[in-house]
């Protein structure tokens, strides 16, 4: 049988597509997504990579365990190159800078007078538009200079107290009921937190009494006084000292022994002071820690005396609703409480009319 008697097999179609991709290409089709085109390879090449991802991850990590040491000497070469590569950035673009502020202050005539024409032309062609994006950009400057800002603000004002309190003044005088009729309605708006704070200074100024320690007052320095007072400490805390200096300054210094023992004594007292505060009392009698009975109905006492005053707040609470619900329903004014006599003839209330009037 000659070569051209033989049967010819049809060869077999293979195809380059795998079965995943050939049904993702069906999926996108079936979408109306095209199967062709730039934007085809861009998705193709993303549902690859995330399809092998887990794969190349492991291929990746046995890679480098079995290689540790070069992909160490190249990522060494790397950051180093990365590095200078940043290095060299920088210096291009501060020596770049510095030649455009040269050039600047060499031609700054000529470029101040470019902007104002600029500035002109554009306030002239949109009045309205140029007023918008102004403030729009004064806006976005000083949120991205908001915290220097405020921090010059303040170091001015603390190098500075009395412009700062002459500016004031001059403020309060030109604007004296308007700043009067805001404080009233900060007050009002925050009434009860201005409360609470009033009385925590006041309970603070009456521990600070009863301690006696002195009243707490602070006061403003200048940044010369700040400097000259960093400068004195520094120069004492650094300056090395001989034993010499270091025995006159103890001898200078030092503490009689009867001031140290009022001081303990003090530190001593104070410590029982705040442990006795801590315990339970009845009356004026302190009670034995180790008397369980005594203290369950000190806390079943305490616990009573919580309920009440819960209790005592929610009737106020009621009370004042009902109060307020009988002023609004309410057709005739409100009758004055006046308060009768304890020791005089008790009077019954007037009668109402079309009465007896007995």
């Amino acid at each position: 049988m000659t070569d051209d008697e033989r049967p010819r097999v049809p060869r077999r179609v293979r195809s380059k597509e795998s079965p995943e991709l050939q049904e993702w290409k069906d999926q996108r089709e079936r979408d109306g997504l095209p199967i062709h085109g730039p934007e085809y390879q861009r998705e193709k090449g993303k549902w690859y990579r995330e399809l092998t991802r887990d794969r190349r991850r492991e291929l990746q990590a046995a890679y480098k365990e079995r290689n540790r040491e070069h992909v160490r000497t190249y990522n060494r070469e790397y950051m180093r190159a990365q590095a200078q590569r940043r290095r060299a950035e920088e210096e291009k673009h501060a020596r770049r800078a510095e030649q455009s502020r040269q050039y600047y202050a060499a031609n700054k005539d000529k470029w101040v007078g470019y902007s104002r024409a600029y500035v002109a032309r554009q306030r002239a062609e949109d009045p309205d538009g140029f007023r918008e994006r102004r403030r729009a950009n004064n806006a976005a400057d000083y949120q991205r200079h908001r915290e220097e800002r405020l921090a010059a603000k303040r170091d001015a004002h603390r190098d500075n107290p009395d412009a700062r309190r002459a500016a004031a003044r001059d403020y309060y005088e030109r604007h004296k009921d308007e700043v009067k009729a805001k404080s009233r309605d900060r007050y009002r708006a925050n009434k009860e937190r201005a409360k609470t704070a009033a009385a925590a200074w006041r309970r603070r100024e009456k521990n600070r009494q009863q301690g006696g320690l002195p009243t707490e007052r602070l006061h403003g320095t200048s940044s010369a006084e700040r400097a000259e007072n960093r400068a004195s400490a520094t120069a004492f805390f650094t300056t090395p000292r001989t034993p010499e200096q270091i025995a006159r300054l103890k001898e200078e210094c030092a503490v009689s022994t009867a001031m140290i023992a009022a001081w303990e004594r003090d530190c001593q007292r104070a410590r029982a002071d705040v442990y006795l505060a801590g315990q339970p009392t009845i009356g004026h009698k302190f009670v034995d820690p180790t008397d369980k009975e005594v203290f369950r109905r000190i806390a079943r006492e305490r616990e009573q005396a919580r309920r009440d005053a819960a209790q005592a707040a929610e009737d106020a609470r009621l009370d004042e609703i009902a109060r307020n619900v009988n002023d609004t329903l309410r057709h005739t004014p409100r009758l004055s409480n006046r308060r009768l006599d304890a020791v005089g003839p008790h009077a019954g209330p007037a009668t109402p009319g079309r009465g007896l009037g007995l």
